[in-house]
């Protein structure tokens, strides 16, 4: 029976690594039956990504939206996807974060053209996906109130609702696809020698030839000081740049803070204890000990002299920012 594979993510699991790798490798992937959907994004390249296009179809709010153009350019590539005689492959960290509604209707659409829906996920354990999603979150330009470099006193429920987790979306796919759907510890993949990539390509689809794939890394990770000055510059700026502060600065931070990755502090963690509790124990529930099992450490506490150094350092650089937070 041919299958369709459906990569539902989630964020910081090699996601868009994964999918740049199958768009770049889309005729290796087409020699061993798998096809993969020729959507059209940005500029008219063909999207790694799938999320925005399967939105657009299938989520009633987002496609009233947008143009009728681009929903039939979509529909009409849909079709000719599911008249695939071979397995097909559509990833989109995206589509978890629809409704119930909208995912049902996309597997039964697929399913009705004679495809095995086969769907999964790679799952970080709670604590390491809220470090990565809040640096990931700050990286892209937003700034996120828990992450302050003195010891500002924030009432918990200002921030608690903004805890990133993927709890939500692993309940919502579990009541629609019960066991059929294989969730993955994301460190069972980084285990894999040869990283995610090479994990799903060869554990989860079953390719049984992937030394000639051409295996692309995205997304590199900030350092912890890297990351603070970022969201310091989110705060106070009107929009940030990927370059908002200078290479000289960031190298200037680093070799005297440390390149450390980026962690919470424990007075930050503090702060959303609890909730964290409460994800911890409904990921226990849905999926098993083995995706909550980590450690959970902290970054260090700037002292005051360091902060004062460290905004001295910025507002140098930074020529626009009249006023710190």
């Amino acid at each position: 029976m041919k299958h369709c594979y459906l990569h539902l993510g989630f964020h910081k699991t090699g996601t868009t690594s994964f999918q740049l790798t199958a768009r770049k490798n889309s005729n290796l992937l087409e020699e061993q039956g798998i096809i993969l959907p020729q959507f059209h994004g940005k500029n008219n390249k063909i999207s790694a990504n799938h999320s925005g296009q399967i939105r657009k179809l299938f989520h009633a709010k987002t496609r009233n939206l947008s143009s009728q153009e681009s929903i039939s350019q979509y529909q009409k590539e849909f079709s000719k996807l599911l008249k695939e005689d071979r397995h097909i492959l559509i990833s989109g960290e995206g589509i978890s974060t629809l409704p119930k509604k909208s995912i049902e209707s996309l597997v039964d659409e697929i399913a009705k053209h004679g495809f095995m829906v086969k769907p999964f996920a790679l799952v970080r354990s709670p604590y390491a996906y809220l470090n990565s999603a809040l640096q990931q979150t700050i990286k892209n330009g937003q700034h996120h109130e828990l992450i302050q470099f003195s010891r500002q006193c924030l009432a918990a429920d200002e921030i608690t609702s903004k805890v990133p987790n993927t709890l939500k979306s692993i309940q919502t796919l579990r009541q629609i696809f019960g066991a059929t759907i294989e969730f993955y510890p994301f460190q069972q993949a980084l285990n894999d020698p040869n990283g995610p990539v090479a994990f799903i390509l060869q554990d989860i689809l079953k390719l049984e030839n992937t030394s000639s794939f051409a295996i692309n890394s995205a997304n590199e990770s900030q350092s912890n000081i890297s990351t603070r000055v970022t969201n310091l510059l989110n705060a106070n700026v009107d929009q940030p740049k990927d370059d908002a502060i200078p290479k000289a600065t960031t190298k200037a931070l680093e070799k005297k803070y440390g390149k450390e990755k980026f962690l919470l502090t424990e007075v930050e963690f503090q702060l959303i204890e609890s909730k964290f509790i409460e994800i911890k124990n409904g990921m226990l529930k849905c999926l098993g000990p083995q995706f909550v099992d980590e450690s959970v450490q902290f970054s260090k506490q700037f002292t005051a002299v360091e902060i004062d150094k460290i905004l001295g350092m910025v507002s140098k650089a930074h020529h626009s920012l009249s006023t710190i937070k």
